[in-house]
């Protein structure tokens, strides 16, 4: 295979990647046209054969590459021979420095890198001391005497050496021999631990091996005294791996080697939820882990802090996360995410909160958290966020009626916290004692009391102070009248002229829907025009439908950038139904200055005389916002796929408005 720099970086991606990736993300990275992309997967396909792979490519999930990880190894250290290499790029060039200065036991001068490199030693010099910082932060001292040298304790090393690797994929720092040895052996071991781990784990695992036994060949072991008490006190599942590797390769762990390993398998990241405990120690700290991950509820969302806390399932994944994750930072363990990005860019409120709520583990164990880390914290709290939102859309508000012998102050008191506490969830009222005979069935679910009452309500006592068993209770209670003390629902006669009308607007947006490939350096008037001249029958509608888009274009902009969007729409005579269809561009995207290199152009035309408040058409314009896939389905054109997914859209629309119809009365009971 010919190995021009594009296909080797596609292929150094796609082999790098542990899920497959989308071809759109693919031209993204690269800064090529999707077209380009796949012209390129064409000949990476037909040549993978001879390495005994496949490129297997999946509309909705992405490309990868499938086969034997000894065969895609022999591909990556071929891909590594081909040099991309452009001196003049410094962060490519500084990255090829470290990676340089980590491989090399040698001292060499200054103008060895320089040639290496292919700049003067002035710009080595001066990228040296620019790297110095990375070197610091890992622990290891960049020295410049008789030449450049790196002094370090050994364990510091090979930690840089993993971060190195995780960040800048610099795979020259493995020897891949020994990783294929290793990836067959724990294979054929089936190591007891491994089973549990994540992908990302236990590809760090791998990778951490791998360099622990170079090293140990190499003559350079960790000297690690202590230890000896911990160690003998745990059963070590890691005996057999150590048993494996020192028959395979005929060298020996000594105790350093064995306590490292211990650590970083302790570090690894694990699948399966169970723990249950309130404290974690490590070394000789101990950390109150549960009071931990309440102390991150609070920063992350103070309203929500409450319901996350009695998210079972949230805090149960953050007992089992936090555990490795608090040994990962003590000890400075590296881990990778490979969602981050997708993290930073489809949730980035929620990430910003995560980071916030990281700062209470920093402060706890004086360590940074990476990027890395908070995406991890992202994911549980986020999850979090969609269950109990879920939950508040399937439940009614519970009424309660706060009651004290004390006075109003108190009962007030604590319908402040209930209310700060439940937010949303709830609608609390003060009751003093003598309305209590007076109130109507029905009217609260249930009552909270400091004392014991005489009433045929259910009610529950409290502390005037509300303990955390007191919230235990009210919760409870809350969940139990929230979904299991609905009103009965009641049938409505279906109003046929409205479901009429909205069974018309679904036949004629399917019907009139289409893909009009224009010229891509087309001007907006131009697009404008083209889209009342498709729609309209008349002179007359065509100029209605043409200056409705014109006057509110002028009100803002519908040239939506972040999402490669131009989104056109109006109310007009021109149209006697409801109408969307898109404009794609003879080329990679409208290269007209107005359209901000937008990929598609949608035009959604509403008739005037339907004045209906919700429209089946509007279901079609959310779901471009809520759904990445939809809006990729627009801008690749493929016209099946498209009428397929607007179908389910208008579909789910129907539904949801028939059981509208029958839960309308219940709504306006209440």
């Amino acid at each position: 295979m010919e190995f021009n720099p594009r296909i080797v970086r596609i292929l150094f991606l796609l082999l790098k990647s542990e899920e497959p990736i989308k071809a759109d993300d693919l031209a993204t990275t690269l800064k090529i046209s999707r077209r380009t992309v796949f012209r390129e997967l064409d000949y990476i396909e037909s040549q993978l054969k001879e390495y005994h792979l496949i490129l297997k490519r999946r509309s909705k999930n992405g490309i990868e590459i499938q086969g034997d990880p000894e065969d895609k190894l022999i591909l990556f250290k071929k891909i590594e021979k081909s040099d991309d290499f452009d001196p003049k790029n410094k962060e490519l060039r500084q990255n090829r420095l470290i990676t340089s200065l980590l491989f090399t036991d040698e001292i060499e001068k200054v103008y060895y890198y320089a040639d290496e490199l292919k700049v003067s030693e002035t710009t080595i010099t001066n990228d040296l001391e620019e790297i110095r910082t990375w070197f610091d932060q890992n622990g290891i001292k960049l020295q410049k005497n008789n030449g450049i040298e790196l002094v370090y304790e050994e364990e510091n090393y090979r930690r840089a050496v993993l971060h190195w690797i995780e960040n800048c994929e610099a795979d020259c720092l493995l020897d891949h021999d020994v990783e294929v040895i290793l990836i067959n052996q724990l294979e054929e071991l089936q190591f007891e631990r491994t089973s549990n781990l994540t992908r990302e784990s236990y590809h760090l695992l791998l990778q951490y091996l791998t360099i622990a036994v170079s090293r140990i060949k190499a003559g350079k072991e960790i000297d690690c005294p202590g230890h000896q008490e911990e160690m003998a006190g745990k059963s070590n599942i890691i005996d057999d791996v150590i048993v494996m590797i020192e028959q395979q390769f005929q060298i020996r762990f000594n105790h350093g080697e064995r306590w490292n390993l211990h650590i970083f398998v302790k570090g690894c990241k694990v699948r399966s939820i169970g723990v249950d405990y309130d404290e974690i120690q490590i070394e000789n700290h101990v950390f109150p882990i549960r009071k931990l991950i309440y102390k991150m509820t609070e920063v992350f969302e103070p309203e929500q802090s409450f319901e996350l806390q009695n998210d079972e399932m949230f805090v149960q994944g953050l007992l089992t996360h936090l555990n490795p994750t608090l040994t990962r930072l003590v000890y400075g363990l590296p881990v990778k995410n490979s969602l981050l990005s997708q993290i930073k860019e489809k949730y980035p409120d929620t990430y910003m909160k995560a980071k916030m709520a990281a700062e209470v583990l920093e402060e706890a164990t004086g360590k940074r958290m990476s990027d890395d880390e908070i995406g991890f914290l992202a994911l549980h709290f986020g999850g979090a966020l969609i269950r109990i939102k879920q939950k508040q859309q399937k439940r009614r508000i519970v009424g309660i009626g706060v009651v004290c012998s004390s006075g109003i102050g108190i009962a007030s008191l604590l319908a402040s916290e209930l209310r700060y506490h439940y937010t949303r969830q709830i609608h609390v009222t003060s009751v003093a004692q003598d309305q209590l005979s007076r109130m109507k069935e029905g009217e609260l679910d249930f009552l909270i009391s400091t004392y014991p009452l005489q009433s045929k309500m259910d009610w529950i006592q409290v502390n005037p102070m509300l303990t955390r068993a007191d919230f235990a209770k009210i919760s409870e209670k809350i969940e139990l009248y929230a979904y299991c003390k609905e009103r009965r629902k009641e049938f409505r006669k279906i109003d046929f002229g409205e479901a009429a009308a909205i069974t018309n607007e679904i036949e004629s947006i399917i019907k009139n829907f289409q893909i009009r490939y224009v010229p891509a350096d087309i001007k907006f008037q131009d697009a404008v025009k083209e889209a009342g001249r498709v729609n309209g029958e008349s002179a007359e509608e065509i100029e209605d439908i043409v200056l409705g888009l014109t006057e509110r274009e002028k009100l803002s902009s519908q040239v939506i950038e972040e999402y490669k969007i131009t989104f056109l729409h109006t109310k007009s005579n021109g149209v006697k139904s409801s109408r969307f269809m898109i404009f794609l561009p003879k080329g990679d995207v409208f290269s007209d200055p107005y359209f901000k290199k937008t990929k598609v152009i949608v035009i959604m035309l509403i008739p005037k005389a339907d004045q209906r408040e919700k429209l089946a058409v509007s279901s079609i314009a959310m779901k471009i916002f809520e759904e990445d896939d939809f809006l990729e389905m627009l801008k690749n054109g493929d016209r099946e796929t498209i009428i397929n997914q607007i179908q389910e859209i208008l579909e789910e629309y129907f539904n949801d408005y028939m059981k509208n119809m029958y839960n309308k009365e219940e709504e306006e009971t209440k």
